[in-house]
Order: structure tokens, then sequence, then C-alpha cells
């Protein structure tokens, strides 16, 4: 800018001349620079409160009624969900506690006992069946086949060339095989 006032004023620049008027510029006028930067960051707001103002009316347009009645349905369906998922884990534990007691009631055949039970007069408290032990003990008076008769004594040896071994399963398994292919101990 000096430059441009020396070829200006030619031989009656002075730097004292020069440097009254740069002051003087300063005050009224801003540089380019500046302006430029200020003018950018005034577009950068007014696209940010573009944007704000779209956003807005964007939301204006949400029904809030709907929403809640939305939130409401969610709400309702998480505790129906969960109150299946809690009827599902009492059947189960219902179930394997049954399991367990006919088990150890020695029945033969679980699955084969069950449809004999009235399920819906038999619940769990806790560990203990409740209904059970009545419906259990009339099903082993009518259809004692489905147990196992505890009070007869099982044969537990098998027989080979005349004589009963009590030896383990495994000596019986292979006293057994040698027996069918004709071989003496």
């Amino acid at each position: 800018m000096k430059e441009k006032l020396k070829e200006i004023l030619g031989v009656n620049y002075t730097e004292d001349i020069g440097q009254k008027i740069q002051d003087e510029i300063g005050k009224a006028f801003v540089s380019k620079a500046d302006f430029n930067a200020k003018n950018e960051a005034k577009k950068a707001l007014e696209a940010q409160i573009a944007e704000r103002d779209k956003q807005l009316e964007e939301l204006k347009k949400v029904d809030a009624s709907k929403l809640q009645a939305e939130i409401a349905r969610l709400q309702g369906e998480n505790t129906a969900s969960k109150s299946d998922f809690e009827k599902q884990i009492n059947t189960l534990k219902l179930t394997n506690a049954l399991d367990v007691a006919l088990l150890g009631a020695k029945a033969r055949d679980v699955k084969a006992v069950k449809p004999f039970l009235n399920l819906e007069l038999i619940k769990l408290d806790g560990d203990k069946l409740m209904g059970f032990n009545e419906q259990l003990e009339n099903i082993k008076k009518e259809k004692s086949f489905l147990f196992e008769d505890v009070s007869t004594p099982r044969a537990t040896g098998a027989k080979v060339g005349g004589e009963v071994s009590t030896n383990n399963i495994k000596d019986q398994a292979n006293n057994a095989l040698r027996s069918l292919l004709g071989k003496e101990q």
C-alpha cells in the first residue's frame, strides 16, 4: 500500500505522511483479508441457521401423540414377551421336576407315565411338586407295569457254562462273547 502512495504522491511522499494515511485507513476501513474471513463466517452461520430451521420444521411435523402411542404399544409388547418367557421358564422347571420325580419313583419310561398325570393339578412350589404324589400312587396301583418292581431282586450275573458270574459287566460281556464263539475260559 505504501508503494501505491509513493506512486500517487510522487516527491511529496514522506514516511510520516504514509504512516498517518495508513492509520486513518485502519480506522475507517477493514482489510480485504479480514472482510473475507468475516464474510465466510457469516455464510457458515447462515447455513447453520437454515439447517436448524429445516430440522425444526421436520420436528413440527412429528405427531407426539403417535409417538406416545407407539411407546405404549412397545411397552405392552415387552410386558407380554416377559410374561411369556416367565411362563416358558416355569413350564420347563415343572417338566424337569416331573422327570426327576418320575425317575426317582423308578418309572421305566417317563414319557409313558406322563399321559396318565393330570398336569393341571400339579404345581411347583420351590423344589416341591404339589399334587404329584397322590397321582403317582394311583398310577403305580393301576399301571404297575410302568414302574420297576423294587421288591423283586433282579439277577445281576450272566450264566456262562453253568456258573453264575457276579463280576463286573465287562467280565460278563467277555464271558458271553467267549461262550458264543465256543471258546472256554
